[in-house]
């Protein structure tokens, strides 16, 4: 779990024993600046929302630090595909893909687990779906991506997400 305030990650065991921590604040590889969320795919590898420093980082479960993607490394954003203005939240499907929820430019972001861009949708006024301020993002078994729009007060749902085609259900 992410620990905002204290710039690190705790992980624990299912019944909620410590078992151990790492980051500290900073820009630099392995530190956070106000981690938002963490999500682990298949493998135990750790990708952590480094939000305020608008990036991912991907650790090893043990804590280790393995890469990074977003802005360059200052902590810059920009609304640029691969770039985050304030990524919020993550998840991880069963093939492995990242989705981030790129909250000020409003769209999700599709990544391969080594940090590659593969598509992205939303935006305001955007025909894939209008999201304002994607605060949180979620993926089910059958490929769906479900976004939490904030300031739209909804929950989107993108099915069968491939690049450039997408259905849209919006759930009020």
């Amino acid at each position: 779990m992410t620990d905002f305030y204290n710039h690190r990650v705790q992980k624990f065991t299912a019944d909620g024993k410590f078992l151990l921590q790492w980051g500290s604040n900073g820009r630099w590889s392995g530190r956070f600046h106000y981690p938002t969320d963490v999500a682990v795919n298949n493998q135990g590898e750790v990708f952590v929302v480094d939000a305020y420093n608008h990036r991912i980082q991907k650790f090893t479960r043990d804590g280790h630090y393995l890469t990074k993607w977003g802005g360059i490394s200052y902590g810059l954003s920009g609304k640029w595909p691969g770039w985050f203005r304030l990524a919020k939240a993550v998840a991880i499907d069963q093939e492995g893909y990242v989705y981030v929820a790129d909250a000020f430019n409003h769209r999700v972001q599709k990544f391969t687990g080594q940090g590659k861009l593969v598509s992205w949708w939303g935006g305001l006024g955007s025909d894939l779906g209008q999201i304002h301020y994607a605060a949180g993002v979620a993926v089910d078994t059958q490929r769906s991506v479900f976004v939490s729009d904030f300031f739209n007060n909804r929950i989107e749902k993108f099915v069968s997400m491939v690049p450039k085609q997408s259905k849209k259900n919006i759930i009020p």
